[in-house]
């Protein structure tokens, strides 16, 4: 994916202890210093120091037998405090389930954080039942969640998306970033992006940018409103996602989108 761009953080030290959160994830909940220090290249004892503060804080805890650290309570509390003022996001996760129910294969929804996809959600058919997944992070440039948003996105968010070199995943991934472009163009006209064995061999996609989504100044919890850019994708086995099932797809997305809308 693209190299992050940014003007410089006013307080270093603090932009560098938050920074440490960033590289836990689903795969990388528990980190110690030594790996932690490695990704962020700072100082052992920098890391350490800021660890501690950071665990006096809540916001991570430490295993003493193996002097690790998972993040803490405080994260929860603010993510729930988040989701009290992002009555938008629940929403469209409800929406994701039913067009779910409706078509049976996994359905995601992700949003743009710096130059990747964290998906606030995928909704995955088993049995009758519904699971739902987080904290899973994409690439931008290569799957159709990532270039819906795009194309909904202005001029210097995509520039700065697809700056740097980008990441080749298979031998289908398009890693220039004017062809990108063009094919952003073409994903405006069209309605819906697509995915073909871009990212992940055997593994394709259609999704549709929700767009800048305005919260309703009336919310009962008296939350301000607030600006999110999200994009719904049905992802499936590449034998079963032909071209023409992508475009029915992406009508069935749509279709939901707009009772959304609606309610």
């Amino acid at each position: 994916m693209g190299k992050e761009q940014q003007t410089a953080p006013k307080m270093k030290s603090l932009y560098w202890a938050l920074k440490l959160l960033d590289y836990y994830d689903s795969t990388h909940p528990l980190l110690g210093i030594t790996e932690l220090a490695e990704l962020s290249g700072q100082l052992k004892s920098s890391v350490s120091n800021a660890m501690a503060t950071l665990e006096l804080l809540g916001y991570v805890r430490k295993y003493h037998d193996t002097g690790k650290y998972i993040l803490g309570h405080r994260i929860l509390s603010l993510y729930n405090v988040y989701r009290l003022n992002n009555d938008f996001a629940d929403r469209l996760i409800g929406c994701a389930r039913e067009v779910c129910a409706e078509v049976g294969e996994i359905v995601r929804v992700g949003t743009m954080i710096r130059n990747e996809i964290m998906l606030i959600c995928s909704e995955t058919p088993m049995a009758g039942m519904y699971h739902t997944v987080y904290d899973v992070r994409l690439p931008v440039h290569c799957t159709a969640l990532g270039k819906a948003l795009l194309s909904n996105s202005a001029e210097t968010t995509i520039d700065r998306a697809l700056a740097g070199e980008l990441k080749s995943y298979t031998e289908r991934t398009v890693t220039d970033a004017d062809a990108i472009k063009r094919e952003l163009q073409e994903i405006r006209k069209r309605g819906y992006a697509v995915e073909d064995m871009e990212f992940e061999y055997g593994v394709s996609a259609v999704a549709v940018p929700v767009g800048l989504i305005f919260q309703d100044q009336e919310n009962k919890r008296g939350a301000p409103p607030t600006n999110e850019r999200y994009s719904m994708d049905i992802c499936a086995p590449s034998l079963r996602l032909t071209p023409e099932k992508m475009e029915q797809y992406a009508g069935v997305i749509l279709k939901h989108l707009k009772k959304l809308q609606q309610d």
